[in-house]
């Protein structure tokens, strides 16, 4: 695929992509959970900055501009790539149970059975085969796909290993075929950002044909002709895409974010996402939409982050969120070393 030269470069890319991703969890904590309508009760005028953030219950477990527990798992991914420069699926499990023993904050629901499980280290995907065979409708959490991001920024130019990075690494907590089906989307559209090549309808169309081995759905949410009812796939069929798919529409509001008990599940995410990358101008203009939609307002806003981050470039994001955010330097660093590993 060509690249496209108006892109910002690699390092801004790759700093865009893990910054973004941050900026966008800390920033949707805000609305974490909120209806829209409690969201305008909190934020007449907005949510503009980490200062704004109300102290309620949910929120005071966090100081002001603190990533949570979607940014901190997926920290886990890129040390682990740091030290060991290579996707080592163990060492990640371990990271994980160390953030989960010793920290733990906000973890969800599969993470905390799975990675709690006596038989974890020894066997993780053994036990997320378990839990998820137990009850497969809670083994829906999206939070994997902020892992999935990071992963894509590993050898980018390799599809083939990007797709099997993001199975092993998604299985350590989530077997769902969904979780590892929109696993392998995000990390290879992230390596597709990340490679500065543009997601053409070709790529798409790849896209929903490796989805397919997952679960069919998926496919639904990678048309890339919003305005159009049929797509070609890449062996040249033809397929029917319902102009009524909500992530599909530029008004974010019908996909139903905040909707009750469904918030957390990894099609909301990865429709936030996708529409992000196909409507939103701007980096803050994305984040500033997707978290005013309320419902898991941290998860989404951390991957559609991610993932304008690396379109967008480090440039494109708010100083005013940057700033806010806490432990940004510290941040910075680490993506400075990945950076050096990448031989930028």
């Amino acid at each position: 695929m060509p690249t496209n030269s108006k892109q910002p470069g690699l390092e801004s890319r790759i700093k865009g992509a893990i910054m973004g991703l941050a900026v966008g969890d800390s920033l949707g904590l805000g609305t974490e959970y909120m209806s829209k309508a409690l969201i305008r009760h909190h934020y007449p005028q907005g949510l503009h900055h980490h200062g704004q953030i109300v102290r309620d219950g949910h929120r005071a477990r966090w100081l002001p501009g603190q990533w949570t527990e979607d940014t901190a798992m997926a920290l886990c991914v890129l040390e682990s790539l740091l030290v060991q420069k290579k996707v080592n699926s163990y060492n990640i499990a371990t990271r994980l149970y160390d953030w989960a023993c010793n920290d733990g904050c906000g973890i969800g629901l599969t993470d905390f059975q799975v990675i709690h499980h006596p038989a974890f280290l020894s066997h993780p995907a053994g036990v997320a085969r378990e839990i998820w065979q137990q009850a497969p409708q809670i083994s829906l959490g999206n939070e994997v796909l902020l892992r999935a991001a990071v992963l894509g920024l590993w050898q980018p130019e390799n599809q083939a290993a990007v797709r099997q990075n993001a199975e092993k690494v998604c299985r350590l907590t989530h077997y769902h075929p969904v979780c590892v089906g929109s696993s392998v989307v995000v990390s290879l559209v992230m390596s597709q950002l990340i490679a500065g090549k543009t997601l053409s309808p070709l790529f798409f169309a790849y896209l929903v044909e490796a989805s397919q081995s997952y679960d069919a759905d998926i496919g639904h949410f990678l048309v890339n002709r919003p305005h159009s009812d049929w797509y070609v796939s890449v062996s040249g069929r033809l397929h029917h895409a319902p102009a009524a798919f909500p992530h599909l529409q530029p008004d974010l509001s019908i996909l139903r974010l905040d909707e009750p008990r469904q918030a957390k599940q990894v099609y909301k995410a990865l429709g936030a996402a996708f529409w992000a990358l196909r409507y939103a101008s701007s980096f803050e203009a994305g984040i500033f939409k997707i978290i005013h939609e309320g419902g898991d307002a941290d998860g989404n806003a951390a991957l559609a982050g991610a993932l304008l981050g690396a379109k967008f470039g480090y440039e494109a994001i708010p100083q005013t969120w940057l700033k806010g955010l806490r432990q940004g330097e510290w941040l910075e660093q680490k993506v400075g070393q990945f950076c050096q590993l990448s031989h930028l």
